[in-house]
Order: structure tokens, then sequence, then C-alpha cells
């Protein structure tokens, strides 16, 4: 063999070699490339899934009212911390993310390196978010010091299947301090239930020789036909008698305790008397507590005692109104001298002396805006009604409207023609006409009141609702 077939021959093979070589190379360089690209696509994923469920923290934060909009001091941070201390666990530590919140005006840049597990689902993400170094960013420490704040938050928010911060539009102390008691949504008809507040009030049961036992009618007269519709049931009531007269006179008493009464909206107070005088229930007042003393002042007494001893005028106090200052506010006030108060008896209930008359009237203001003129012998309870707050409260369910003895009220559209005006038809059969009773009567803004008796006692008919009844207000 020539030397020259020789050297071709062993360049030949060196070139073999070199091709071989460099497609080994290249096989291991394209495995690498996909090794990386898979790597940066797990981690791209991952990162897309954190940041999705950074927005849903966010967003969960802003429509429950919670850290966004200024409920906390460090409402911010809080957020943030919540987030990026919370629910990471994981290994793609070829991924450094570096984030920016935008929160209170600054920007706040969090770097370094996340780890994220492949094996990990997105059901299955928990742990903490694990911090190592990184341009500028979050330290380890700073993310140890967050991680440490944050476990002091409580109840945890989760970004996978845990709880989320409800608040509500008071806090609960603030709403007990207002006398209401809001309920946790344990259940459906405890979610939004409020109810005023009944710790401060007496927890055993009514005096015994005060109560009466209370029959029910359901709505029905003698003949046994319903004429009140949407009474029935309810719970089981006993009633108290309550000393609306308050013809004590000259006779201090003092209050025993506070009570709850479920035959009115208002608190009623024992009141204890000497002398043997068997005690009485009265409408408390606002802000009475055990240990008060009240006494009242009127007429000429059944009992022989002197009528003319001087009470003040403060909360608690009965008088008559002749002898009440302008501008004092009342409950329980007599129509009738000696029968009983009968206006301004229910929570949160007053009227204003406005006028005293030399004819023997005094004008006084309703608390539906009536001025109305009644006999100045006529007595009166100085001060408001307990349970101011019972405007505020939601029942929560229909059932709790059941236990009051009320029963549901179905609307005239949805009946038959013979059972309602507006009952009938495929549609909506009311035809543009104005809406009325089973009766045939006017049922807004009509006036019903057919007591010319005594028309000439109210010198001011309460105001019409404007924004309700535009037309029938003029």
């Amino acid at each position: 063999m020539s030397p020259s077939a020789t050297t071709s021959r062993s360049s030949s093979r060196f070139a073999i070699r070199r091709l071989l070589a460099s497609a080994r190379e290249m096989a291991k360089t394209t495995t690498l490339e996909g090794e990386q690209h898979r790597e940066q696509h797990h981690a791209r994923s991952m990162m897309q899934m954190s940041s999705r469920a950074a927005s849903n923290v966010f967003a969960s934060c802003s429509k429950r009212g919670g850290f966004l909009n200024g409920t906390s001091n460090n409402n911010s941070n809080t957020t943030l911390k919540r987030f990026w201390s919370s629910p990471f666990s994981s290994s793609c530590s070829h991924f450094s993310p570096r984030k920016e919140a935008l929160s209170g005006g600054e920007k706040i840049r969090f770097g370094g390196k996340v780890d994220f597990g492949r094996s990990q689902t997105r059901r299955s993400l928990s742990g903490t978010c694990r911090w190592s170094g990184g341009g500028g960013g979050a330290s380890l420490e700073n993310a140890k010091r967050w991680q440490k704040d944050t476990s002091n938050i409580a109840p945890k928010m989760t970004m996978f299947g845990g709880t989320q911060v409800r608040t509500y539009a008071k806090s609960l102390s603030q709403m007990k301090e207002a006398g209401l008691k809001a309920y946790k949504p344990t259940t459906p008809g405890f979610r939004g239930r409020v109810i005023t507040d009944r710790s401060k009030l007496w927890k055993g049961k009514p005096l015994k020789a005060l109560t009466k036992g209370l029959t029910k009618s359901g709505g029905r007269n003698n003949h046994g036909r319903i004429t009140v519709w949407h009474k029935g049931g309810g719970h089981k009531r006993l009633y108290r008698v309550i000393d609306f007269k308050r013809d004590l006179f000259g006779v201090n008493g003092v209050i025993r305790r506070i009570e709850y009464d479920p035959n009115r909206t208002t608190r009623i107070a024992l009141v204890d008397y000497p002398d043997g005088i068997k005690p009485r229930y009265i409408l408390a007042p606002d802000g009475a507590k055990a240990g008060d003393v009240i006494s009242s002042r009127g007429g000429q007494p059944a009992d022989g005692r002197d009528p003319s001893s001087a009470i003040d005028v403060r909360p608690g106090n009965a008088m008559p109104l002749s002898e009440m200052p302008i501008g004092t506010i009342v409950h329980n006030v007599e129509l009738v001298p000696g029968r009983g108060g009968a206006l301004a008896r229910s929570a949160g209930a007053s009227a204003t002396l406005v006028k005293k008359g030399a004819d023997g009237y005094c004008a006084i203001k309703l608390p539906s805006g009536e001025l109305r003129l009644v006999p100045s012998k006529c007595v009166a309870t100085v001060g408001v009604l307990s349970n101011r707050e019972h405007q505020n409260t939601n029942m929560g369910k229909a059932g709790a409207k059941r236990w009051k003895g009320v029963r549901p009220t179905v609307r005239g559209t949805a009946m038959n023609p013979i059972d309602h005006p507006h009952g009938g038809g495929e549609g909506r059969s009311k035809g543009g006409n104005q809406s009325v009773s089973p009766w045939g009567v006017n049922t807004k803004g009509k006036r019903t009141r057919n007591n010319k008796r005594t028309d000439n006692m109210r010198l001011q008919r309460r105001p019409m609702n404007r924004k309700r009844y535009p037309l029938l207000a003029k």
C-alpha cells in the first residue's frame, strides 16, 4: 500500500471521528437545552399560578373590605406578607423571579430564588416560600421576619382551598358597644343576623305575681273567621303586667333589675316600693340600671298621700305635662287623665313637649311627626325608651319571623282573580292600575283615618313621604 493511500485513509478516519464527536456534542447540547427549556417552562407555569393566586388574594381582600381598603394600619404589608410567606413549597432553584407590587404609593421589589417542586400539583401546594439571596431583592432574614409576623394573624388566608378573611361593616366589639349582637355565619340562618344585646339583662324568669297567661287568637274573631291576616303560630309567651298609669304618687321606687319582655320591643324594669307596696313593672327608660331611684307625681291619689312633693325632671320620673318645662323629651303619654299611657311606648320612641296653653291643653310632637293637643293633666314619663338599637336589627331568616307569630305574606299578583284584584292572567295583569287591597281600597298613600271626634286635637298631620308618594304629597 502506498503512503498516499494510508494518509488519505487516516485522514478520513479522523474526519469521521470529528463528525461523530460534533454530533455527540450537538445531541448533548440539544438535551441540555431541552431540559433547561422544560425547567423554565415548568417554573414559568408555576409562577403564573402563583401570580394568579396572588391576584385572587388581592381581589378577595378588596372585595371583602380587607387589608387594602384601610381597615388595618399595615394594610399593604399585611396582604403582601400573607401572599409571599404562605403557600409555596417546591424545588426549581434555577428560576429567580422579581415581582413588583404597588402598595401605598411605593413599589416593593421581591428578588431571589424561589423553590418550586416539580412533583407538587396545584392542589397540594403548601408550606412556606423559601428565599435565598438574590439581586437586591428580599433577603432570607426579611423573609423569616415576615413569616414570623404573619404567624400571629388569624384567621390565616391561604391561596388554594383555604379560608378567607370576612369583615363586617362594624366590628363585633363596636356592635357590642352600640348595643347590638352580630352572629358569625356558622349557618345560613345566622348569616347577617343581628339582634340587640341582652347580656346585661336579667337571665331568670319574670316575677310570677306580675304575669298572666296569654291566649292567642290567630287573627280570628269570636265567630272563628280570620279578620286579621298574617297572624298565627309563634312561641309561647307570658304576659307581663305593666304599670302604664304610674299612679303611686309621692313614693320613691328603686329599680331592682332590667328584664326582656317578649310582648314589646322596649325593655321593662322591675321596681320595688317601700311600706309593703308590691313591686311593679314599668317601661325602662334609656340608661336605666339597677339601683336607680324613680318617683311619680300627679293629681289627687286614691290612698290620700300628699301629691305636692316636688320631683326632679329626669329620666324615669313621671309627672303631668303641665309641670314639665317646654322642650322636655317624654314617653308613655296619656291621652285621657288616669287611663294610662298610650303614646310613645315602643323601643327608642319619645315625644317632645312643644307648647303649654292656658286652656288646659299642651301641644306635643309625636314620633310620627304629628303635632297633637293633649290635656295638661295627662301624666307622661321623662326620657327616651330603652333598646334604641332595635331598628338596626336583622332577623336573618324567615323562620325568625314565624317565631314572633307572623305568617307569610302572599303577593296579590300571585293569587287568582277571585282572591285579589291583582290576581289572574297569564303574566302580570295589574294593567297599570293603582295598587289596591283585596277589597279594592287604595294601599299607597290613601288616608284611612276617620275619627272626627278627635280631629280637632290634631294641629298638624304627620308629614307625607314625598320620596315614596310624590303625587299624593302635593
